[in-house]
């Protein structure tokens, strides 16, 4: 493990984020002012309602997008710092994303999914396919990695968009309504994975609106009007 999480640094820390959005003439707020902490190896829930800046949270951790001002440090590294190469770059080792709709190309297998992170990445051939079917493994899914993703249900296909997300080894998985579109059985199913991937030493950050699905994590970062409005242990609930 990298050595700067041998200390109290966090992995994640943020200090008076703000995004505005502008729309025509007009600047909307997304986020204001957020300052979190994040350890390695914590499960991390961002609830709010649809439009209390969730998911924009989510983005600028993800590296998917940068603030309108205020820092991020990831690893004790100002990412806001970055130039658009770095940015993928270190976005490509550290993070994986899995979000509600699988995003799984449907003329490739499931292995060929799950792959792919690694070929953008260039690893060989041969020691792709080896990773692939080794995160498919951890995942359940070791008898279904031929198949077309149409050929599967909806929770092995979210199965597969995990084991995509873990093919990279990143440091963080971060998933954006992972349970949004299957059924509240599978949606529990997924969500004890992630528990047990989290157990293995991943750091898991989970966008919701839904208490009852925030409470697998450890921590729920509660946002209203971009705000964050409260920081609750789930063993205080």
């Amino acid at each position: 493990m990298d050595e700067l999480l041998h200390n109290d640094k966090p992995l994640i820390k943020t200090e008076r984020l703000n995004k505005t959005y502008q729309i025509g003439p007009i600047k909307v707020p997304a986020l204001r002012g957020v300052d979190i902490e994040i350890k390695s190896g914590e499960f991390i829930a961002i609830m709010g309602p649809s439009g209390s800046g969730k998911s924009t949270l989510m983005h600028i951790l993800g590296m998917l997008d940068r603030p309108s001002s205020g820092h991020y440090y990831f690893k004790s590294r100002k990412i806001d710092e970055l130039n658009d190469t770095e940015l993928s770059a270190t976005r490509n080792r550290e993070i994986g994303f899995v979000f509600q709709f699988f995003n799984l190309l449907p003329h490739l297998t499931i292995l060929q999914n799950v792959e792919l992170p690694l070929a953008y990445g260039g690893v060989v051939a041969r020691r792709r396919r080896e990773r692939a079917r080794a995160a498919l493994e951890k995942v359940g899914l070791a008898g279904r990695m031929n198949h077309l993703p149409t050929e599967i249900s909806g929770g092995e296909r979210q199965r597969a968009a995990i084991a995509r997300a873990l093919v990279t080894e990143p440091s963080v998985i971060m998933a954006d309504e992972p349970t949004g579109n299957l059924d509240t059985r599978t949606g529990k199913e997924i969500l004890n994975l992630f528990k047990e991937i989290n157990q293995r030493g991943t750091t898991i950050i989970l966008v919701t609106h839904e208490e009852e699905i925030a409470r697998f994590s450890q921590r729920i970062i509660f946002l209203r009007d971009g705000e964050i409005i409260k920081i609750v242990p789930t063993n205080e609930l």
